[in-house]
């Protein structure tokens, strides 16, 4: 006969484990969603499963005259430009992105994150993105190759980088334009990341500040970004530039916008210019996709 008390015993000592296994998965459940859920105040790992990834969209940009240029930048002086119409991407392109058409990842390991912009890519190895993400989208790609010289059909429809007065039209709001003295506001940390918001001296997620006049996140701060054109210095024109590429051949590639890591607000401007090497990468110049508008 079996004993009772032995019965009874053995029974709530089953009702106590499954209560404490209860409890311990309840536990755990809690504090997976309170991490997912809570304000990220550190960096982003790119392993990082609660974050939303960050998609591009391309922005519409009708072309038009302006007034490329400021009468403060010596190799940028005022001068007329015609632009047809095009497509830029409303942010830059994130470390995501990239690994996703490249297979990896430049960023150091300390500023890793799905949604940051990529760095240390080089204008040639964003020229091959842009002719990998038009194939994988059955793009007619822009890029073609020779002897290491490369060549832009501006009349494909596939992806590609903005020239200098593309970007700088869109940066400026383009014919919504207010007039701003940053893109977007006159207001820099309603905009743009720069070094009074980052301490640490890194890069943040695209798109957290508040757009420009057409919807395109961070043209002001973050990282530089890369641009189609030969750099050389621009003269003042008494007739139109229309559709300006730049010049055929150079040493250095132009690049655009002001990075996080300028200390003077007074460097942020919009018609500010930077020559780099294309075949280098740099610490805090990414790139933004274009495209042509095809009728």
């Amino acid at each position: 006969m079996v004993n009772n008390c032995y019965v009874n015993a053995r029974t709530g000592a089953q009702k106590g484990n499954k209560m404490k296994s209860k409890f311990y998965i309840f536990i755990l459940v809690f504090f997976i969603f309170i991490g997912c859920n809570k304000q990220n105040t550190k960096k982003t790992d790119i392993s990082n499963s609660c974050e939303v990834i960050r998609n591009f969209n391309m922005v519409y940009v009708e072309g038009g005259s302006f007034t490329m240029g400021s009468s403060e930048q010596l190799d940028n002086p005022p001068h007329q430009v015609l632009l047809d119409n095009f497509y830029i991407a409303d942010v830059e392109v994130t470390q995501r992105l990239f690994e996703s058409i490249m297979g990896e990842n430049p960023v150091p390991n300390y500023d890793l994150g799905d949604n940051k912009p990529v760095y240390f890519v080089s204008w040639y190895s964003a020229i091959d993105f842009c002719n990998k993400l038009s194939i994988k989208e059955n793009l007619a790609p822009c890029y073609e190759i020779y002897d290491g010289e490369v060549i832009c059909n501006f009349l494909n429809n596939g992806y590609r980088l903005p020239t200098e007065a593309e970007w700088e039209y869109a940066a400026s709001g383009g014919k919504f334009t207010h007039g701003y003295k940053f893109s977007g506001s006159n207001n820099i940390d309603e905009v743009a990341y720069w070094i009074q918001d980052i301490s640490d001296l890194l890069t943040e997620n695209v798109a957290n500040k508040k757009p420009n006049e057409l919807g395109i996140f961070d043209m002001t701060g973050n990282v530089e970004e890369w641009c189609w054109d030969w750099y050389s210095e621009y003269h003042e024109m008494e007739s139109l530039n229309k559709y300006p590429t730049g010049p055929l051949k150079g040493v250095y590639k132009s690049s655009r916008g002001c990075s996080f890591n300028l200390f003077s607000e007074t460097q942020y401007v919009l018609t500010k210019r930077s020559y780099l090497y294309p075949s280098k990468g740099y610490s805090y110049l990414g790139f933004r996709i274009c495209r042509t508008k095809i009728d």
